[in-house]
């Protein structure tokens, strides 16, 4: 194929594509993953996904795993309050440092829980990070 046909055809140039070899096995867990994320999900959105971690720019970043319950529950929260479940994680651990090292540690109450009990009191439907409870 002549070299301006492929250019013209393809809209990603070779410099920001990725190819990768892959054994059956791993190639067959790829697509149990991308199963569970919906008709919509592609195989490039998750190979995205799994690759921020190791790229992102501050370069301090934890991958974690959650149990199912946890993760549900974390996604739930993430809707309610609007943000990404990566932004409830780390709330959660700024509020429990806060709370931990507070001199009035006892009086306090973290920004999240307030946030999250406001919501319940204004909201008439219930909130989804009660389904998993």
């Amino acid at each position: 194929m002549p070299r301006a046909y492929a250019r013209r055809n393809n809209p990603t140039p070779k410099i920001q594509q990725l190819r990768v070899r892959l054994t059956d096995v791993e190639r067959q867990a790829l697509d149990a993953a991308l199963l569970t994320r919906g008709p919509d999900a592609t195989l490039s959105d998750l190979i995205r996904e799994l690759l921020q971690p190791i790229i992102t720019p501050g370069g301090h970043c934890y991958v974690l795993a959650l149990s199912s319950p946890a993760a549900i529950r974390l996604e739930g929260m993430a809707q309610t309050l609007r943000r990404n479940p990566a932004q409830i994680v780390e709330c959660c651990i700024n509020d429990i440092h806060s709370t931990a090292y507070r001199e009035d540690g006892e009086n306090y109450q973290p920004l999240t829980v307030r946030e999250i009990r406001l919501r319940k009191q204004y909201q008439p439907q219930p909130l989804p990070l009660q389904k998993a409870a």
